[in-house]
């Protein structure tokens, strides 16, 4: 299992570096994600404060991790296992905001603090690991009671999906080592020591990304669907704690 794991952790480092190195965008900056990463930031906010001590596990190239400190965090530390995402992410950090984020270059389940964080964000993370619940544990021994993990993944049973399967294919991304369902996702989070305070449905509608300007309306009925039909929502955003003991 543990050359298993090296194995998956290589070729995720690999498939980004790939990209990096093409010079491909990597993330998507059409107005479409533009809304969905800012329904995410938002529910972000609702559970920040100014000088929390925030861990961004899977950074990328850091545009969250700006945006934390921009937005009064007193310290991020910023993990991601893939080399290139890292230098490009201290290349992008303007001078002000380097003395409050530190960038490692590492899995989370291998990085070791004492449990001082307030806050940990996991952006479109999960889908991608290998031992979700050897992370958990991991992150749960880097916060306290009273701290609060947030967690933003593709939900398995998408509407896109879902009609995939109707006529008999799966559409995975090659990237993703797992998918869950919100019932799947609060499952592992409470084998983990875990308990879900909070779970959104995000987006609905399959297709939106190739969309330009022009749509706010469907966009906002997107954002409708997503929150009131969460078990086809297109993404899941949970927010928990560790589960009291006793």
């Amino acid at each position: 299992m543990a050359g298993d794991k090296q194995t998956w952790l290589e070729s995720q480092a690999e498939f980004y570096c790939h990209k990096l190195q093409e010079g491909r965008e990597v993330f998507d900056t059409g107005p479409y994600a533009t809304m969905i990463r800012g329904e995410w930031l938002r529910f972000i906010k609702n559970f920040m404060f100014d000088g929390a001590a925030i861990l961004d596990v899977g950074c990328g190239d850091g545009w969250q991790s700006r945006w934390l400190a921009e937005q009064g965090a007193g310290r991020v530390v910023a993990l991601d296992l893939t080399p290139g995402f890292i230098v490009r992410a201290r290349s992008l950090t303007p001078a002000h905001l380097l003395d409050k984020i530190t960038y490692v270059c590492c899995a989370v389940e291998d990085y070791r603090s004492e449990p001082t964080f307030d806050v940990v964000v996991m952006k479109d993370v999960f889908e991608h690991l290998f031992e979700p619940q050897k992370a958990m544990e991991t992150i749960a021994d880097l916060i306290t009671e009273s701290s609060i993990v947030l967690i933003e993944t593709c939900n398995r049973r998408r509407l896109r999906n879902t009609l995939w399967r109707l006529v008999g294919r799966s559409k995975i991304s090659p990237a993703h080592f797992r998918e869950y369902t919100p019932g799947e996702l609060t499952e592992i989070l409470q084998e983990s020591g875990f308990a879900v305070d909070e779970m959104v449905g995000l987006g609905f509608l399959p297709g939106l990304g190739r969309l330009r300007k022009g749509h706010e309306q469907l966009f906002a009925l997107d954002l409708w669907l997503g929150q009131n039909v969460p078990g086809l929502a297109g993404g899941i955003m949970a927010a928990c704690k560790k589960a009291q003991v006793g």
